[in-house]
């Protein structure tokens, strides 16, 4: 269908009937190959670095060469010499199909990367084929397993081996914006062929764009600009062959490297001529009491380290037939870097309950408030263009902490520094992309999952499915979390993009959480792991997964006991649900002797309310309802007897989730008002204020926010408010 630029293209989505027009994907599983042909072209994969992917037109013409596709991994000391490159192996059995449809398939391939018999780095490889285009998509999954005190990674390539270049070959690559930069290998007569070209981005605002004779000549300086498309492309009078790579410039460093010689495309998911890839930790030591990260000291590397963080690369590879115009191997490009996205109108999504009753409309009453949230939803998403929020392992996130006399973000200060997802930002971010049919927002929640996802998270190692909290480096937070790790967002992701490595991140975890039978702290803990097996129903679809999310719903109604308040701890067994709440100490230093839950702050507001709310109501589960219905009940009782501090305190103003279910369960206005009162009267957030200039000397026009200091954790609070609010819309009479 044609799209129309800068334009909703409203469409129905209908579920493809078996008996459709177009024929499904055909596969064949042999031994130790998979084999899948579309109308267009045939791929075998296979897990042999001598051969691990071949394509064929449909008319049986090859159209890759050799292995198909390479990886090279070359480690260094950091800040040091680099050492031999490493090659790329796979495990046993090494493949297999991971989703399959009519007009999808992908197929996973398990390898890593072996130096001197130790595992420097695992390299997950998804690669998707669809029916209706001839190209491929590549997903790498660099999974790093060195340590970070010996081991940076200087170079990793990903090369797709073709068989174009060989006749009148020419290239092309995306600049900042329009037609892309074409030239001929040979142009000039009788002169010099220039078989190699390569485009580096170094930074989010500097490309540069080279070409060069051979392996033996320099490369020579062609064109410089600020923000690549992220494409190439090598052709010839035979054909040609579009690679494309997303978040080119967000992502930096990246490059993209065509070799007409060899046919080949290589994609520089850590480029040459780049700093590389160094995970030390940003301190060697603890600083005491002045910094958020308290303690003295050494930082332990077992719990400071990125041993077992992940990033993950998007590529694609499409094949063209001769003669094609040049404007087909742009529009491919530009389709793949720029994808297009479904997203549902705001009212049917609301309606839809997929995420628990929100509201996609504000009320009259909540319109100032609201417009001052989207204001500050504007201002952030400006503040990561402003500020430089850009890079291989930091795109995506946020900071948490601003200082407004300096108008200084806290980078540097160790917990206040990155956001991470403190108080779901990323939860907030999506609703309000949803709620508005935003397809810029949509585009920045979409970052800041892929960046949890990967970087904020272990993946291997004794903190697989755990995730860290806010630092200056992603990872080097001591705090270790399930909540951080919990699939509560990161579902949205999957069913917006069908992205692979995300949905095996979600079972992941999830068995990693299953693994456990426990006693821990009701909140934030165990209802992260509730996260898990609910989100793992939802995937499933199992009648047997669906079962364990009501027992484990059933005992979670059980830690609310007959005065509202909630049982500290609970014991369960999390692959079955089963469990029971506890009522004696659990802790002696606990506050509240051990009986209570030690802070509502972090019941409200990461994770518990949401879960338990929209499952309450999902499943329709009378225990866990009357349980809320108990609890809301509380928020109007006098909590002045207790020992907590006053952020610990059950506050009306973080629970409008809990207290609509109430009004919803019983009809009772008290709970409605409530609601309406705390998001009308409540907490408005900081004011922005444009400063600089347009003089020589003046700093660039951008806005700051007002009376700001450096322990705020501001963004803590403005991505709470973004997805705790269109909850409460739901009680409003407008």
């Amino acid at each position: 269908m044609d799209l129309a630029a800068d334009s909703p293209n409203p469409f129905v989505l209908l579920r493809e009937q078996a008996n459709g027009v177009l024929p499904a994907i055909e596969i064949r599983e042999l031994p130790g190959i998979i084999e899948i042909a579309t109308p267009h072209i045939v791929v075998r994969l296979r897990p042999d670095t001598n051969r691990v992917l071949h394509v064929s037109d449909s008319a049986g013409s090859p159209l890759t060469r050799g292995a198909g596709i390479s990886a090279l991994l070359v480690p260094a000391r950091p800040e040091g010499s680099t050492r031999e490159a490493v090659g790329w192996t796979f495990e046993h059995p090494g493949m297999k199909i991971v989703e399959r449809s009519p007009a999808r398939v992908v197929v996973r391939l398990a390898g890593r990367f072996v130096e001197e018999g130790r595992t420097l780095a695992e390299l997950v490889t998804f690669v998707e084929v669809v029916r209706d285009e001839p190209r491929i998509g590549i997903q790498p999954v660099l999974i790093y397993l060195g340590d970070p005190d010996l081991d940076a990674f200087a170079r990793l390539d990903l090369s797709a081996h073709t068989v174009f270049g060989a006749d009148a070959p020419f290239f092309g690559f995306g600049q900042d914006t329009g037609p892309g930069y074409w030239d001929d290998c040979r142009w000039i007569p009788d002169g010099h062929d220039w078989p190699r070209a390569r485009l580096l981005q170094s930074g989010s605002s500097f490309f540069r764009l080279d070409k060069r004779t051979g392996p033996a000549a320099s490369w020579v300086k062609i064109r410089e600009g600020r923000r690549s498309q992220g494409w190439c492309h090598l052709g010839d009078a035979t054909g040609g062959v579009t690679g494309a790579m997303r978040y080119v410039w967000q992502e930096y460093p990246r490059s993209l490297e065509v070799d007409a010689d060899s046919g080949t495309l290589t994609f520089g998911l850590i480029p040459a001529g780049s700093e590389g890839l160094d995970l030390r930790r940003y301190a060697p030591s603890l600083l005491g009491a002045t910094i958020y990260e308290s303690g003295e000291g050494a930082f332990p590397a077992q719990t400071h380290g990125a041993t077992g963080i992940a990033k993950s690369s998007e590529l694609m590879v499409r094949f063209h037939p001769a003669g094609a115009p040049r404007e087909e191997a742009e529009d491919a490009g530009r389709s793949w870097i720029e994808p297009v996205r479904v997203i549902p109108d705001p009212g049917e999504f609301a309606a839809s309950g997929v995420v628990g009753k929100l509201a996609s409309e504000t009320p009259t009453a909540a319109a100032v408030s609201e417009r001052h949230f989207i204001e500050l939803v504007e201002y952030l998403i400006a503040e990561r263009d402003f500020r430089g929020w850009y890079g291989l392992m930091d795109y995506g996130d946020v900071q948490m902490s601003f200082i407004t006399a300096r108008d200084q973000w806290a980078f540097d200060d160790g917990g206040y520094a990155w956001l991470n997802s403190e108080a779901l930002p990323d939860l907030g971010l999506w609703l309000t992309a949803l709620r508005y049919g935003r397809a810029d927002w949509m585009e920045a929640s979409i970052a800041m999952t892929r960046h949890n996802r990967d970087v904020d998270m272990y993946h291997r190692g004794m903190l697989k499915g755990v995730g860290s909290r806010h630092n200056v480096n992603h990872w080097g937070c001591k705090d270790k979390e399930w909540r951080v790790s919990m699939p509560l967002v990161k579902r949205l992701h999957y069913y917006i993009t069908g992205d692979p490595w995300t949905r095996e991140v979600i079972l992941e975890t999830t068995a990693v959480f299953q693994s456990y039978e426990r006693t821990s702290r009701t909140a934030p803990s165990m209802v992260s792991g509730l996260c898990g097996l609910m989100v793992k129903a939802e995937l499933t679809g199992a009648a047997a997964d669906h079962a364990v999310v009501e027992r484990a719903l059933n005992v979670f109604a059980e830690t609310v006991r007959p005065d509202g308040h909630i049982a500290a701890n609970v014991h369960m067994n999390l692959a079955t649900g089963e469990g029971h709440a506890l009522t004696g100490p659990a802790d002696p230093s606990d506050e509240t002797g051990g009986t209570l839950i030690g802070s509502y702050f972090f019941f409200l507001g990461f994770g518990g309310q949401q879960i338990l709310s929209e499952l309450a109501e999902t499943y329709n589960n009378d225990k866990m309802l009357d349980a809320i219905v108990r609890h809301a009940n509380l928020y109007f009782k006098d909590q002045g007897e207790t020992r907590w501090l006053p952020h610990q305190l059950p506050r009306i103003g973080q629970a409008p989730y809990f207290l609509a279910v109430a009004y919803r369960r019983t009809g009772d206005e008290r709970f409605k008002n409530a609601v309406e009162q705390v998001i009308v009267n409540g907490w408005k957030g900081p004011d922005l204020l444009e400063i600089g200039g347009d003089g020589a000397g003046d700093v660039r026009r951008h806005l700051i926010m007002t009376g700001v200091e450096r322990r705020n954790k501001i963004n803590c609070s403005i991505g709470g408010h973004l997805h705790l609010i269109p909850y409460g819309y739901t009680v409003f009479s407008d």
